[in-house]
């Protein structure tokens, strides 16, 4: 959804002005400025400088117009990918088509103690949802690991 019809129908008293708006595009992207958009950067301002995780539906991949903008974005801020560069479809549509919509993000510490990360795909997770979740592993320092 494109941030100014989620503000109308969602935040109406959150008022941005155009050059906020246009703060909001992808770099080298001229698609108008989407929710996710909107999230990326209230996150990073909100995380900057600290150690965070965030995963969830991003609702873009490089195969979209302005995906790989997305990715450039949030590399240039020093967000890592937890599952690597290496698309895998989480998002299954009725059509058949498929997408990795869903992304796990951190800062370079974080990165520091990803163990495994992996899409959950089976019969199951589709009868339940459109979406497949991303598991991601964290090593933790005076956790014992299950062996």
């Amino acid at each position: 959804m494109r941030v100014d019809g989620w503000i109308r129908q969602y935040a109406t008293s959150l008022s941005l002005t155009d050059a906020e708006m246009d703060s909001l595009r992808r770099p080298d992207c001229n698609e108008h400025p989407y929710i996710n958009d909107f999230a990326f950067i209230v996150l990073e301002r909100m995380l900057r400088g600290q150690r965070f995780f965030v995963s969830g539906d991003w609702n873009t991949c490089r195969q979209y117009g302005g995906g790989r903008n997305f990715f450039d974005r949030a590399r240039d801020a020093e967000w890592i990918r937890c599952h690597g560069e290496i698309e895998c479809p989480t998002y299954f549509h009725r059509s058949g088509t498929s997408y990795q919509l869903d992304h796990a993000f951190s800062d370079r510490i974080t990165a520091d103690s990803f163990l495994s990360a992996g899409v959950v795909d089976n019969d199951v997770v589709r009868s339940l949802s459109d979406h497949a979740p991303i598991v991601v592993d964290l090593y933790s320092p005076g956790v014992v690991l299950p062996v």
